[in-house]
């Protein structure tokens, strides 16, 4: 997994530089003006949002909820006869908001000709040609660790390998993951034990093509889980090129997955 942790490291690195040039600009503008610059308003969260593992919108519960026990002890090694499923793909909606360009509520269906393929074919330890990656920050405040723990678990996201979370396609089939969550800042990964007690800068999401599952399906997932987590905690979600996630980003990153694939089949 050298690739993962290369561009865990890479994020990082971006970020950082990305944050620096940003409030050196925003210093210098503001001595220059002799303004406070104004804060942005908190982006409200949508309590009408989609309900793509069967319990809803992500919420906040506590340290002590025993769903929340229930599911990091599954991650720890208690049997799967314990473990709460993960529901379908073919659930997930894509929930829009409006500073991402989708129409509110618009349900985006992820089925498509992709999800028809064999999983079995794609091969996860293959070194990824194409790398997509989102990333989830928040300027006015950090994200509490409680809240984006439960987000992530909410969402089907389960902690493993490299001391960061995964999406797979189901929890009985670990060797087909769809995606990994990183910590967008130094050091990179999570600490399960601390982590309710910790504040988060930001967090990004990537996946490799080829990867251990059909790749449009993968990256569908990927932005909806983001955008998922994004109405549950604030913030706001960018591209691999540091700019808002849009909807025609959306739909170029899915053509250079098509694209990809006839290739592929050509050369075959």
């Amino acid at each position: 997994m050298e690739w993962q942790l290369r561009i865990i490291l890479g994020v990082i690195g971006v970020i950082i530089i990305a944050l620096v040039a940003f409030d050196g600009f925003r210093r210098s503008k503001k001595r220059k003006h002799g303004v406070n610059l104004p804060k942005m308003d908190p982006e409200q969260r949508d309590h009408e949002g989609f309900d793509y593992t069967g319990v809803g919108e992500a919420r906040v519960v506590s340290h002590d909820d025993p769903s929340l026990a229930e599911t990091v002890r599954y991650e720890r090694g208690i049997p799967e006869s314990e473990q709460v499923a993960d529901a379908s793909d073919d659930d997930l909606h894509i929930t829009a908001s409006r500073e991402d360009g989708f129409a509110a509520n618009e349900p985006i269906s992820t089925h498509d000709e992709a999800d028809d393929y064999d999983d079995s074919s794609f091969d996860e330890s293959a070194e990824p040609e194409l790398i997509f990656s989102l990333t989830l920050v928040n300027d006015a405040e950090m994200f509490n660790g409680q809240e984006l723990l439960s987000a992530l678990i909410e969402t089907g996201c389960r902690f493993g390998d490299m001391n960061i979370f995964h999406r797979f396609k189901s929890a009985q089939q670990p060797q087909q993951k769809l995606f990994s969550i990183a910590n967008a800042f130094n050091p990179g990964v999570f600490d399960l034990d601390t982590m309710p007690n910790e504040h988060f800068k930001g967090i990004s999401f990537f996946m490799g093509v080829p990867g251990g599952t059909e790749p449009e399906n993968a990256y569908q997932t990927m932005v909806a889980t983001a955008r998922q987590i994004k109405q549950a905690l604030g913030g706001k979600l960018m591209d691999s090129s540091r700019s808002v996630f849009t909807e025609q980003t959306f739909g170029h990153e899915l053509e250079r997955i098509k694209e990809y694939k006839r290739k592929k089949l050509t050369k075959a």
